[in-house]
């Protein structure tokens, strides 16, 4: 009997394993990228990405972005650091860009600056910008602007950011 109630809890305890696994690791951001998964993915250390080093934006031929999301169900924790554009480069330049209509999107913990355009959403569901500071993105108005969210057939500008001016 002893050996059958061991056998139990153990089969207890392996099921739920498999019904609770752990968090899986989250992935690294080391330079400009292109996140084409799902997960969780850090950033760990300043990013200054270059006219050479950002990622070209497949629906926007011309234009790239610093951090090109192209799936849904993504977390993008900046962990403090900053993520630093060209400024405008001969076409519009993001820093962080949703490609196309992908849900549950989350950018957290960071600042972007340097960009025509610091974050674009694209009509998504759920998705979460939080504690994220902007800075020295655009270079004259309307057009560019610190966050872009589509949906619905209209096209929101948050305008509440701050610039940085050099005299």
């Amino acid at each position: 009997m002893g050996k059958f109630i061991k056998c139990v809890c153990l089969l207890c305890a392996a099921s739920l394993f498999v019904i609770f696994p752990p968090d899986a690791k989250a992935a690294s951001i080391t330079s400009c990228a292109n996140i084409s998964a799902p997960g969780t993915y850090v950033v760990t250390n300043d990013l200054v990405c270059t006219d050479g080093g950002l990622i070209p934006i497949p629906s926007l031929p011309g234009e790239s972005a610093g951090i090109l999301i192209s799936s849904s169900n993504v977390v993008l924790d900046l962990d403090g650091f900053d993520l630093t554009g060209p400024g405008s480069v001969g076409g519009s330049t993001f820093g962080i860009y949703a490609d196309g209509t992908l849900n549950d999107i989350t950018i957290e913990n960071g600042t972007v600056s340097g960009f025509t355009t610091a974050i674009a959403l694209n009509g998504g569901a759920s998705d979460l910008v939080t504690n994220v500071t902007i800075v020295n993105t655009g270079t004259a108005a309307p057009e560019p602007s610190s966050i872009v969210l589509l949906g619905l057939g209209l096209v929101g500008f948050v305008g509440a950011f701050r610039r940085k001016l050099s005299l």
